[in-house]
């Protein structure tokens, strides 16, 4: 973090979808997001492994404002994303991510 511009970047792994359910998040970032950001910022997934998506249409995130999570999107639809869901995820997913955005 420097000022309230905080630089997130990881590896994710998940191990275990047990009763994972509905739309797809990344809880814990480490600042929650400024909740009057005039723009959500975008997040970069740089690898991805293990998920049940189609070929060719890449995951998305967003920092959600007011938040200390990341919304997870797929480009799966004409009119852009949508939400990802548990169904599109399996138990040996992993993501690789990297980013910026503006800390309250």
């Amino acid at each position: 973090r420097i000022g309230r511009t905080v630089h997130i970047a990881g590896l994710f792994v998940v191990s275990s979808l047990g009763s994972v359910s509905g739309n797809v998040y990344m809880e814990g970032l480490p600042f929650a997001t400024a909740a009057s950001n005039p723009q959500e910022s975008a997040i970069t997934f740089g690898y991805g492994t293990g998920l049940n998506l189609t070929a060719g249409q890449p995951l998305a995130a967003y920092a959600q404002n007011g938040q200390s999570r990341l919304i997870l999107n797929y480009w799966d639809a004409a009119a852009g994303t949508t939400n990802l869901q548990a169904s599109e995820l399996s138990a040996t997913g992993t993501f690789i991510i990297g980013g910026t955005y503006i800390a309250a």
